[in-house]
């Protein structure tokens, strides 16, 4: 069983190849956050933005972001929809390079096998409720 100090700190615990895989986690996180939020807020500085329901959408898309980081995995599902419906719009409606490769980067973010990892999504069972320990298959 952890302790209670490896489950607060894992980089405390956490030597060589570990180490180094949970400086990318942490980093890819902190980088899809970045990418969800920096945009809002830049969007929140124009006057029209506080017109309709942005406001509102802003606060759920920051509350699914939180949740990722929280680690649960509806969270990284609905942010993985949520962005492939956006790169399709994109290949459809074309807004710009910049926006089009920002999208296509978030997206290929949460398919990372550090993200999936993270969630707890990378080996899932047929039923998709609970994680398969490696080397293992959901059969056994």
């Amino acid at each position: 069983m952890e302790s209670d100090s490896a489950i607060r700190h894992p980089e405390r615990v956490a030597s060589g190849p570990a180490r180094v895989q949970l400086r990318w986690t942490t980093a890819i996180v902190t980088l899809l956050v970045l990418l969800y939020v920096l945009p809002l807020v830049r969007a929140a500085t124009d006057a029209d933005f506080w017109r309709g329901i942005a406001p509102a959408a802003t606060l759920v898309i920051w509350g699914v972001v939180a949740a990722l980081v929280l680690r649960h995995r509806w969270a990284w599902w609905l942010l993985v929809v949520f962005q492939a419906t956006i790169v399709i719009s994109c290949v459809i409606d074309f807004p710009g390079w910049l926006a089009s490769g920002l999208n296509a980067l978030t997206l290929g973010l949460l398919l990372t096998p550090q993200i999936r990892e993270y969630t707890r999504v990378s080996r899932l069972t047929a039923l998709g409720t609970e994680p398969v320990p490696p080397g293992q298959t959901p059969s056994e």
